[in-house]
Order: C-alpha cells, then sequence, then structure tokens
C-alpha cells in the first residue's frame, strides 16, 4: 500500500495547502525515529523556509522515504511538477487533493538538492520561474 505524512518540523501533522516537493531523500528498509530527526535538524541548521518532512511508504515493497520537502504554492503545480521532472523526481504531491501528481520520470536517479538550491527552488517557483541552473529553455 502506498501511504506517507507530511510533517512540521515539530512533528505536528502539516494540515495545510500546497504541493509538496521532495529535495532530499533517504531510503531506508526500516523507518526510524533517529532518520527522522537527522532529516529534520538539517532542515532546522540550514534554515530552509517552507520546508517540512516527508515520510513516504513505497507501494508492494518494503521499503521507506524519508525526505525534506518544499510545500509551493497550489497555484503553482504546473511549475513544480516541470522542477520535479527536471530533477528525476517520480511525483509530486497535492496536499490539498490528495493527488499524487506523476512527472514522467521514473524517479530511480534524482538529482540531489542542497540546502543552498532548495532555497533557490523555493524562491523562483514563488517567483513563477523555473529555476536557471535547473533549465534555461524550460520557461
Amino acid at each position: 500500500m502506498e501511504d506517507g505524512a507530511t510533517l512540521n518540523r515539530d512533528w505536528t501533522t502539516y494540515s495545510g495547502s500546497g504541493i509538496a516537493l521532495a529535495c532530499f531523500s533517504r531510503n531506508t528498509p526500516l523507518l526510524s525515529t533517529e532518520q527522522v530527526e537527522e532529516v529534520a535538524r538539517s532542515i532546522e541548521r540550514n534554515y530552509i523556509p517552507d520546508a517540512k518532512i516527508g515520510l513516504y511508504k513505497f507501494p508492494n515493497r518494503q521499503e521507506y522515504s524519508i525526505d525534506a520537502v518544499l510545500v509551493l504554492p497550489e497555484e503553482s503545480q504546473d511549475l513544480v511538477v516541470r522542477v520535479a521532472a527536471a530533477l528525476g523526481q517520480e511525483s509530486v504531491y497535492n496536499l490539498t487533493s490528495g493527488e499524487n501528481i506523476k512527472t514522467g520520470k521514473d524517479g530511480s536517479n534524482p538529482m540531489p538538492v542542497s540546502p543552498i538550491l532548495m532555497a533557490d527552488i523555493n524562491k523562483s517557483v514563488r517567483e513563477g520561474v523555473m529555476p536557471d541552473w535547473l533549465s534555461a529553455g524550460q520557461q
């Protein structure tokens, strides 16, 4: 079964709207408190605005993903899907509708995103543009 959650930095469930974009992920066969705390500390240490903790259970296998995700404006969904595709992500998640939106990529080797690049994605999408370093030609 496919399942997941988006958490605030204090571990409460995020209940707002938006599009969740995973920017860096760690896949693991066992989900532990320590692993989630490590992602939370990384978000805090790098102070990434609009970042949340994403947890995802892969369907049909005993594997989880722990992610640092950006929650971006729902009205930017098309742009966020393009950003996710350029990063090699399989999908983004619409927190309002509960829809997992596929990008056309398989997600097998997504581009790792540093906190600096994550902040740039956040800024660029909120300005309505594709980040220059991803692909100047996709605007």
